[in-house]
């Protein structure tokens, strides 16, 4: 188990505009927000190199982000009738694998 304490503090519209850069969902209301610091910081504390995260729809399915450290994966695909693709990533041997499940 990783060392430290949790932090959670609810910030304002206002407050969540000003943390740049952000990557934003296909719902403009509910943005996640990621700083290349802090990703360089995640990264390098917990001796990783790259990130895999979910839930944020993406039209694609997917999407790097900082240079190849973060990929963003939403696996479903048309996604309450927006018209998205899915995706999904499998790891081994050392190679990250990309799945498409397109819109049909």
């Amino acid at each position: 188990m990783a060392s430290g304490k949790n932090f959670s503090k609810t910030i304002s519209k206002k407050e969540l505009s000003l943390l740049l850069p952000k990557i934003d969902s296909i719902f403009e209301s509910e943005p996640a927000v990621f700083r290349t610091d802090i990703v360089d910081g995640f990264l390098k504390t917990n001796n990783l190199k790259r990130i895999v995260r979910g839930h944020t729809a993406l039209m694609n399915g997917w999407e790097w982000w900082f240079d190849g450290k973060l990929l963003s994966l939403f696996s479903c695909p048309d996604y309450v009738g927006l018209k998205n693709d899915g995706a999904f990533a499998l790891l081994g041997k050392g190679e990250l694998k990309l799945f498409v499940l397109e819109n049909q």
